[in-house]
């Protein structure tokens, strides 16, 4: 009797637990099968708040459908817009407080893994494995807004977890990966033009995504992600005055490394010299940059996307080309340009800027220029260009130096090796104080005529360089410093303009008093004195900085040799 009762309780305990058991079973079916439709109305408003939050109300959430697998843990979205409230937008046009940037974002298919719908829908905390994205469509509206830079308040200024805060206390993300995403930028100038750049195949991936009350000030992290790396393809988009192209192969950013590289950069004038020249109603000089390799390393991320400034240890830039033309049929810049030395300009940049250094490795340069008086055109290169610029900085009081420094070594025409170095007083930009001294190794002269042929109307017959070196100081309007140039046996003959057809004859008679009575055929002389000269030159303030500089070595070259 007592065995036959406790099998009967025992059978009561197998009943209920059976029962639970498919209890459970029959409800995680009943989820898999709704694919909680029940719960997609609140996941639905639970989404919409994140995003408006997160947005200071000024963004909204659509989708066309929600299928979710409780049992999964996993969500898919489909035909996903995200894009500003056109009632916040007017209103905040109205009171001049609308964004520089309007974003709008639409994909066809958003994944979710790994959600834990107890703690998505009871407002406590999000955990997540991976979200995959693909195919999205970026459009970024971007208009300059003075008055909104001049009202905002740094100090009011919300995290994404303050705002974010009063629906989700925690949001943590394994992975996030983004694919294929065409990223378009309009920037409105002015009310009458726009300028459209576009970035196709566009990749992500961020790694330990969290988003906290501790990580919201974490300079650490980049966009709150420990790791992040974004590749973008091919891309071009024209400047602003519609006369260049820039172009690159692709870019990869490591953020964990705070790593820029860019294969294949490139600067390039939209049209021929000809056309370009037909463009300008007065002198300005074309140009043509590449490298095939760019990298910047150690950026401050975390600077950078608050807009607190760009700073970085060092840029490289490797094997490159910069080509330089002049047409000097135009007629001179009309404005002046004083107040546009290379220091100057960088402390116009309202944006603060600190790059330790610049470093440059195999550059070839080339200078050209088209002279009405020969009908020819003059080109001067520098060949395996190899150097640095130090201290870019335009908060001097923040930096080790108040210098900038330019440092650089190459072969002129092939020839000759000249070395340079330029330092410029980042206190001192007012008066635009600088000084540039270098050196050059001997060559043989005659290989200067592609230079002195069509620029200065005289051909080198003869001579041989033995060094140059100068140490000069400048500012706004002058520049002037010893100059030192030694030579043997030149011999020159004077040349005549050009005709029509950029041919050039000699002056015979001009030619033989020029060395018979004039030139001083080598230096040091007879005596083995060594003439050294003060060279000087004012600046004609219409014209660059390397035209002063180029007046003034002239200078220093007519007077040793007369």
């Amino acid at each position: 009797m007592e065995t036959f009762k406790k099998i009967k309780a025992n059978k009561k305990w197998i009943i209920f637990f059976a029962a639970l058991a498919i209890l459970i079973v029959a409800g995680l079916f009943y989820f898999k099968a709704r694919n909680l439709e029940d719960f997609n109305p609140l996941i639905k408003e639970k989404l919409q708040d994140l995003v408006s939050n997160g947005s200071d109300g000024f963004y909204q959430l659509t989708y066309d459908s929600l299928k979710s697998d409780v049992y999964g843990g996993t969500v898919i979205l489909k035909n996903v817009h995200v894009f500003p409230d056109s009632a916040r937008l007017l209103h905040l046009d109205s009171i001049h407080m609308k964004p520089a940037d309007i974003f709008d974002l639409s994909l066809t298919t958003l994944a979710i893994d790994g959600l834990d719908f107890t703690d998505f829908l009871s407002n406590k905390k999000i955990d997540l494995k991976i979200i995959y994205i693909n195919n999205p469509t970026l459009e970024i509206f971007h208009e300059k807004n003075d008055s909104l830079k001049n009202k905002k308040d740094t100090a009011s200024i919300q995290t994404v977890y303050q705002r974010i805060s009063t629906v989700l206390n925690r949001f943590s993300l394994q992975k996030l990966a983004i694919k294929n995403m065409e990223v378009i930028h309009h920037n409105y100038i002015s009310d009458e033009k726009e300028s459209t750049t576009r970035f196709d195949k566009v990749n992500m991936q961020f790694e330990d995504l969290l988003i906290d009350s501790l990580t919201q000030y974490d300079s650490t992290r980049f966009m709150y992600a420990k790791n992040a790396a974004i590749t973008l393809g091919k891309f071009k988009f024209p400047t602003a005055d519609s006369l260049y192209t820039i172009s690159m192969d692709s870019i990869y950013i490591n953020a964990a490394n705070k790593t820029v590289n860019i294969d294949t950069f490139a600067f390039t004038p939209r049209n021929g010299k000809d056309a370009f020249v037909a463009k300008m109603p007065y002198l300005k000089e074309r140009y043509s940059v590449g490298f095939e390799h760019v990298s910047l390393n150690n950026i401050d991320w975390w600077g950078f996307v608050s807009n607190e400034g760009f700073s970085a240890k060092n840029m490289i830039l490797k094997n490159g080309k910069l080509q330089i033309y002049a047409d000097r049929n135009l007629p001179p810049f009309p404005k002046s340009k004083v107040g546009n030395y290379p220091h100057q300009i960088l402390m116009k940049i309202k944006l603060p800027v600190s790059l330790d250094s610049v470093i440059i490795s195999d550059l070839d340069l080339t200078y050209e220029e088209n002279n009405p008086d020969s009908k020819l055109q003059g080109k001067v290169f520098f060949n395996n260009i190899n150097g640095f610029i130090a201290n870019i900085n335009n908060n001097p009081q923040a930096a080790a130096s108040p210098v900038m420094k330019i440092k650089a070594s190459s072969d002129l025409m092939d020839a000759g090796k000249i070395n340079a170095e330029f330092l410029f007083n980042l206190n001192e930009t007012k008066s635009g104080a600088f000084s540039i001294s270098g050196n050059m190794g001997s060559m043989d002269a005659k290989k200067l005529d592609p230079v002195t042929q069509p620029l200065g109307l005289f051909k080198i017959d003869d001579g041989t360089v033995k060094s140059l070196s100068f140490d000069l100081k400048g500012n706004d309007h002058n520049c002037s410093g010893q100059f030192t140039f030694l030579y043997n046996d030149l011999h020159i003959e004077i040349l005549k303009k050009g005709n029509d057809d950029g041919e050039q004859s000699k002056k015979g008679f001009l030619s033989f008093i020029a060395n018979t009575f004039i030139i001083k055929k080598s230096n040091p002389g007879n005596n083995g004195d060594v003439r050294t000269v003060t060279a000087s030159a004012e600046r004609d303030i219409h014209k660059s900085f390397f035209n002063l500089i180029w007046k003034t070595l002239l200078d220093g070259f007519k007077q040793t040799i007369k």
